[in-house]
């Protein structure tokens, strides 16, 4: 189930704030239903080289608790966490450097 909007709007807009760091780009859809940060990451591109890395993020109730998920319903962290989704975010769509 979707989380009301207004409280999902103020956990998106905590998690866009961590994500600030990150070399992702972050758009706020907050005027659809549900609303979503749509982030992609402008550096890198899929397995195929096709596509830019992108996710989408939303907030969901299940069983009373809030999470992140993505937009295809898998689950980030709860939102509580929002130093764990940032950062699951951020390696979700990037890859590490090596050194």
């Amino acid at each position: 189930m979707n989380q009301p909007n207004d409280e999902a709007i103020t956990h998106l807009t905590a998690l866009a704030e961590r994500l600030d760091d990150a070399d992702l780009l972050i758009e706020h859809a907050f005027g659809q239903r549900p609303p979503q940060l749509s982030i992609k990451n402008t550096n890198m591109r899929d397995g195929r080289g096709w596509e830019l890395l992108s996710g989408a993020v939303q907030v969901v109730v299940d069983r009373g608790k809030s999470w992140f998920a993505w937009d295809d319903g898998d689950r980030i962290t709860r939102t509580e966490f929002v130093d764990v989704a940032a950062e699951r975010v951020t390696r979700a769509l990037t890859v590490p450097k090596l050194v």
